[in-house]
């Protein structure tokens, strides 16, 4: 990470930790399709109870609420999110640079010298005469339905996992953050990206270079 991404690190990890479990849609939540985080293991907490060492409280684990984290891959080879109904693009690896490999890095903005990550969707609704995957509407995803798809119980910062649903969604690339459509509103010359290694969500500069992921569908 640059120096410009470590120091936001340290102002906004509280503010989109306690933000990024909110409903993708307030229709998800009427709908009960709350999307759950993913997190399946109970722990203990050490109350002020009296009671020496940690005891069982009703916390994520314990309670699991939301709609159980499920995905359909489709004919066409796009996956669909059975909770949100969003239509997400899977990346590959070692495809030679063609539009959905995971290492490609796009700027939000940038300038006449460099591809953004919306000259990117413009190849990606021109793909094949008809779009990726016959589709023409995909869109880069805001940053709440980018957090939807993290999967709170798994980290990839811990070992060879990742928070990804791979194999679903493709692989993960090597910089794992992937840009939002969605810019601070502190700070309008920077925009958010999610970390797929350890669930987490920040903002840097629109002129740094991240992989982007498409998506399409889904309430709106």
């Amino acid at each position: 990470m640059t120096r410009s991404i470590l120091l936001q690190v340290a102002t906004c990890t509280a503010v989109v930790l306690a933000s990024g479990l909110v409903s993708v849609n307030s229709a998800l939540a009427r709908k009960n399709k709350f999307p759950a985080t993913g997190q399946t293991t109970a722990y203990q907490a050490d109350k002020h109870d009296g009671i020496d060492g940690p005891v069982d409280v009703p916390d994520d684990g314990t309670l699991q609420r939301g709609a159980t984290l499920r995905y359909k891959v489709r004919k066409d080879g796009t996956v669909k999110d059975r909770n949100t109904g969003l239509i997400w693009e899977v990346k590959c690896s070692g495809c030679g640079g063609e539009l959905h490999d995971v290492e490609n890095a796009y700027p939000w903005s940038g300038d006449i010298g460099r591809d953004t990550i919306w000259d990117w969707l413009d190849e990606i609704n021109a793909e094949g005469g008809k779009g990726y995957a016959g589709h023409s509407d995909w869109r880069i995803p805001n940053l709440r339905e980018l957090q939807s798809i993290v999967d709170y119980g798994r980290c990839g910062g811990c070992g060879s996992d990742t928070a990804t649903i791979d194999p679903i969604f493709g692989p993960t690339a090597v910089f794992d953050g992937y840009w939002s459509s969605t810019t601070s509103a502190s700070s309008p010359s920077e925009a958010w990206f999610v970390s797929f290694n350890f669930g987490s969500s920040f903002f840097t500069g629109k002129g740094f270079s991240l992989p982007v992921r498409a998506v399409r569908g889904g309430p709106k």
